[in-house]
């Protein structure tokens, strides 16, 4: 197999097994006893599927070709590219197998115990407490900010929700990967004065591990948010144990290990958005970022030489690039604004396809708002997140907290009027 290819091998069929079964089940009515069967059968499959591969994976010498691999006790030589398209066949109908079996037997019926709320339910009751106890002066912002930090819209005007989803804004109140990236950002920055010693990489690593995991379960462990916890938990592991943290790998373990715990979650729309959007910026968002940097339009044989095309002149400094000539005559926030659009735009153009199979509605003005937006709403989180415990305390001024409202506020009149528009 191709290096770094594995994980989507597995991944791929996976998924298809859990998403075929679970859809299956939604629209037949299958019994208790069919669907035991069907899992038996499933489970059988992926045990046989297992001795195969396992064979295919340790021939004997008897098994010998005159074509390509090493050679043979016996003077021939094994035919590896054989043996591999096997294995590959062998390996998809494994998973396929075993995601199927998964997700049957996850659907058999059983009884489940008493739904009591533990510690961190009531941690979470807690937030929402303090969140609505903050003196903001309308309680809208309240609302809104109890919405940012634990899901929790219940207590949202129907004006706010159109206003976000109309614009193309819904996935602000979404809890996902923008809640933990800041978690990430605020233990890192704060650790990171204790140095860098292997000792120190691995609490920082813990903590942020631990506080990802405390704020996913606290907020009711919602699919997108859980995805974004296992990117984070997979990226630690492997920066601690010194391998490389590839995206794509990272994407699918996730994905391998999220269908694995709870296969029901592949019809859940926010799951599907969740991976779709990361997909898109994993495969999309560095190929449009750097349309900026080509801006030369360099050729192939330019870039290997060093020299790209449209190169400019300069007595005093030497030949300048396209790159260097827009560096110097355009500010850098017009290239974190570029930035920003490609990120949109890769995201974008993967979930759109779904967000209207869904909801039949495409957001028009998704670069407007995502560029006032995300940045406000980020702004607004951090600020948040220093208010809390020293509101908690009873210390917090109130010129913070009017700050904060006006954010608020802000955000909501942006999206109000992107809505309309």
């Amino acid at each position: 197999m191709d290096a770094g290819r594995e994980s989507v091998l597995i991944a791929i069929p996976f998924t298809a097994g859990v998403a075929a079964a679970n859809y299956s089940l939604q629209i037949s009515s299958i019994s208790r006893t069919g669907i035991e069967t069907a899992a038996s059968i499933a489970v059988a499959l992926t045990l046989a599927a297992a001795a195969a591969l396992w064979s295919i994976s340790f021939p004997c010498h008897d098994r010998i070709s005159r074509t390509d691999g090493p050679d043979t006790p016996d003077g021939g030589r094994y035919d590896t590219a054989r043996d591999l398209a096997a294995r590959k066949s062998v390996l998809w109908i494994l998973f396929l197998a075993a995601g199927t079996a998964i997700s049957l037997v996850n659907s058999i019926p059983h009884l489940s115990g008493p739904d009591e709320t533990g510690f961190a339910g009531r941690c979470a009751e807690g937030l929402k407490g303090l969140v609505d106890s903050i003196p903001f002066g309308d309680s809208g912002n309240n609302a809104l900010l109890k919405a940012f930090l634990t899901g929790d819209q219940g207590s949202l005007e129907r004006s706010v929700k159109s206003a976000f989803r109309d614009s193309g804004a819904s996935h602000l109140l979404a809890l996902s990967g923008m809640h933990l990236s800041i978690i990430y950002i605020v233990i890192s920055r704060f650790l990171s004065i204790m140095g860098n010693a292997p000792a120190i990489r691995i609490t920082r690593s813990a903590a942020i591990i631990a506080g990802s995991a405390f704020f996913t379960v606290m907020t009711g462990a919602v699919p997108s948010l859980v995805r974004a916890f296992f990117f984070i938990l997979l990226r630690e592991c492997a920066l601690l144990t010194g391998r490389n943290a590839d995206s794509i790998n990272i994407f699918c373990v996730a994905l391998l290990v999220q269908l694995s715990i709870t296969p029901e979650v592949v019809t859940s729309v926010g799951f599907q958005l969740s991976y779709l959007a990361m997909l898109g910026i994993f495969l999309l968002y560095r190929p449009i970022d750097r349309i900026w940097d080509g801006a030369g339009s360099a050729t192939e044989s330019d870039i290997i030489t060093g020299l790209p095309a449209g190169e400019d002149l300069d007595e005093d400094t030497g030949p300048r690039t396209w790159k260097e000539t827009l560096e110097r005559t355009v500010p850098d926030s017009l290239r974190h604004i570029w930035s920003m659009c490609a990120l949109s735009i890769a995201c974008q153009v993967f979930t759109a396809p779904a967000v209207f199979l869904y909801f039949g509605t495409f957001p028009q003005y998704f670069l407007i708002t995502n560029l006032l937006c995300i940045p406000l709403s980020n702004l607004i989180m951090v600020l948040s997140i220093i208010i809390l415990p020293f509101h908690a305390a009873g210390i917090c001024p109130q010129f913070i907290i009017d700050a904060d409202g006006l954010l608020l506020s802000a955000l909501t009149d942006i999206l109000g009027i992107i809505s309309t528009m």
